[in-house]
């Protein structure tokens, strides 16, 4: 798997956390504003399409601005993806699913 697809990734988690994901998909449209995505990119890539390392940041970006919305979530220092593609899957799943629950009780 060279990407976080629809099909291999979005799908499943969007019906396993929809809260987590929601939150993501709004922070996306205010980041690609924020860093000028269609000047960086010139156009408007779907996500999916891009190369892992590209998605990778995107959801860095997205899980340290989580830590710092959500404090009680994790601390920032926790937040990796290690390079190991199945090892970053666990722990965006794991991330996923904790900002859910964090989602939830708020």
């Amino acid at each position: 798997m060279n990407t976080l697809t629809k099909e291999n990734f979005w799908n499943d988690l969007s019906k396993t956390y929809p809260a987590s994901v929601s939150e993501f998909w709004q922070w996306f449209q205010s980041y690609k504003v924020e860093i000028h995505w269609t000047k960086v990119f010139n156009g408007s890539p779907i996500l999916e399409s891009l190369p892992i390392e590209f998605q990778k940041g995107v959801l860095l970006a997205f899980m340290n601005r989580m830590t710092q919305k959500y404090p009680d979530l994790m601390d920032e220092s926790e937040v990796h993806l290690s390079g190991e593609l199945e090892s970053d899957l666990y722990f965006l799943r794991s991330f996923f699913r904790e900002l859910n629950q964090t989602i939830k009780t708020k």
